[in-house]
């Protein structure tokens, strides 16, 4: 499933480490997370106008609180622009994410397409 292949990309080994409440949390709610993060995602207009697109990866703590720490790209877009937006993007929807019970890491990756229909 999609879930599972994103974990194995993003995480890799490192997941392995990771303690059971981080896990669970992430194997149920980093789609979510993922879609909540796209919700709020604009398309800066200066990239679609120069056709930029691409995927990005970014990582950041998780608290149970609700609040990010350590945000920053793990994985770049090839388009500062594009980068920047996602990190901005995050700064904005984290307050929507579903909170752990323990600090958690989470990566997600956000796409910005340009194609048609």
């Amino acid at each position: 499933n999609q879930t599972r292949r994103d974990i194995d990309e993003l995480y890799g080994e490192e997941f392995g480490d990771l303690g059971t409440a981080e896990k669970d949390f992430i194997r149920n709610n980093l789609r979510d997370i993922g879609r909540i993060t796209q919700k709020y995602l604009e398309y800066p207009q200066v990239a679609a106008y120069l056709g930029q697109d691409g995927t990005n990866a970014v990582e950041f703590y998780l608290h149970p609180n609700g609040d990010i720490t350590d945000l920053k790209i793990i994985i770049g877009s090839e388009y500062k622009m594009l980068d920047d937006n996602t990190l901005k993007t995050i700064q904005i929807a984290y307050k929507d994410y579903p909170r752990p019970k323990t600090k958690t890491l989470i990566r997600i990756r956000v796409r910005y397409y340009l194609g048609g229909n």
